[in-house]
């Protein structure tokens, strides 16, 4: 199932004036898989410029993100949350038996393309760090 990001930024549209905006976006989001989630992750560092500045729709775009990041670590493994009240604490949350991650994504806007492709490479460097601690782990258990 391939999701552009044209089409997330329609949904977001469609229902954020609705309660629920948060979890019909997650619904969206569940059948992500691995294959498609490295370029979705690349995508969401840079929001949409037909978002106002910090309208609900912008706000739902960094919830956005956030799943991204809790969908990555769980398909490495760990048990992971976003957090759905905003305030001066990460947003997502992943544990296991033996550590704890916190992160927040963070996005900019195109007039900052220094800014985007150093938050791309991070997120990618990221899943690779996690996989690389989930690997040492996992031979860990076996050793």
């Amino acid at each position: 199932m391939k999701i552009s990001r044209e089409h997330i930024i329609d949904l977001i549209f469609s229902f954020s004036k609705e309660h629920t905006a948060f979890e019909t976006l997650e619904s969206h989001l569940a059948e992500v898989d691995q294959k498609e989630l490295p370029p979705m992750l690349l995508e969401c560092g840079v929001l949409p410029e037909v978002f106002n500045h910090d309208s609900t729709e912008e706000k739902l775009w960094a919830k956005y993100s956030d799943i991204l990041i809790s969908k990555s670590f769980e398909l490495l493994g760990l048990k992971s949350r976003v957090i759905r009240v905003r305030g001066d604490s990460a947003d997502v949350f992943a544990e296991t038996e033996n550590y704890t991650v916190a992160g927040r994504a963070v996005g900019f806007a195109l007039e900052q393309p220094l800014h985007v492709v150093t938050l791309a490479c991070s997120a990618l460097g990221i899943l690779k760090q996690l996989q690389y601690i989930k690997s040492s782990v996992m031979l860990k258990h076996f050793a």
